[in-house]
């Protein structure tokens, strides 16, 4: 490797699939040992930190991890952590995230007014791997993830057969209404049909803007890798660095991609990674 690399790998549908899980073994051990070499693996992510730090160690990340969409930049080494946003701005935010939450609830409320909502504030990775037999059939369960400060990643999913389930044609038409609610001015609303889940963030942050601060501050020298499936990943790379996919993304995300791997999630990141370093 002539020069160091820098590269952010992103999580939920690039190193982890819809159900959380991993489907590469080695990918850690590969990592540690090109550390020596040159690269450094960090993280970006929309999740809040504590949902960042298992995913770290799992995949054996030491460099930066980019959370909540850009919001902040840890350092798990030195365990500081720089946020992109004056406090009186993360205050605002806090409550907008607060609205809409309440806005969520209602918009379910109100588009099926015939099922009973039920709204839990849980650790989301352990919860939507739970039995639901505690709810009546039918229901439906938003497992709203409660690390969040900034950002919201809330899980829209209806009670089958005694489990949880995506309710895909929910999302459509409730991020549509969030959308184009008043309290949304400030921040984007989004949805990920591969966890069913509504995403609801700040525009006044994002990956790139992190990304770009990383570079000015810290890795300079470094060149700039990213792994990921989604437009906001993309968007990290252009015109400073190299975006890459795995097999599992969607089309319009590999079309803007400088290689896409033939595997998909984690052994995808570890045949990119393994390609990228052969011609650094």
């Amino acid at each position: 490797m002539d020069s160091p690399t820098l590269a952010l790998l992103d999580i939920d549908g690039t190193l982890l699939d819809p159900s959380y899980g991993s489907n590469d073994t080695s990918l850690k051990e590969f990592i540690g040992m090109q550390r020596q070499a040159g690269l450094t693996c960090g993280l970006n992510s929309n999740r809040a930190l504590h949902d960042l730090l298992p995913i770290a160690v799992q995949f054996g990340i030491q460099g930066p991890i980019v959370g909540e969409n850009g919001l902040f930049v840890y350092y798990p080494e030195t365990k500081r952590t720089v946020f992109l946003m004056e406090q009186p701005e993360l205050e605002a935010l806090k409550r907008v995230k607060h609205d809409m939450e309440r806005c969520l609830q209602d918009t379910l409320a109100s588009f099926f007014p015939e099922k009973q909502v039920v709204w839990q504030d849980v650790d989301t990775v352990q919860a939507v791997q739970q039995p639901a037999s505690d709810y009546p059939e039918g229901t439906i369960v938003v497992l709203n993830n409660k690390y969040r400060s900034w950002t919201i990643s809330a899980h829209v999913k209806v009670c089958q057969d005694g489990r949880l389930v995506a309710f895909p044609e929910a999302l459509p038409r409730v991020v549509q209404t969030l959308q184009e609610s008043e309290v949304a001015k400030n921040v984007t609303v989004a949805s990920s049909p591969d966890f069913a889940n509504v995403l609801v963030y700040s525009t006044s942050s994002s990956k790139r803007a992190a990304v770009e601060y990383l570079l000015e501050h810290d890795y300079s020298q470094h060149r700039l890798l990213v792994i990921g499936d989604e437009q906001s990943d993309v968007n990290m790379a252009k015109g400073i660095g190299e975006f890459m996919t795995t097999a599992n993304s969607p089309d319009a995300i590999k079309a803007q991609a400088s290689a896409v791997a033939s595997e998909p999630y984690a052994k995808g990141v570890h045949e990119l990674l393994k390609r990228s370093l052969s011609t650094a």
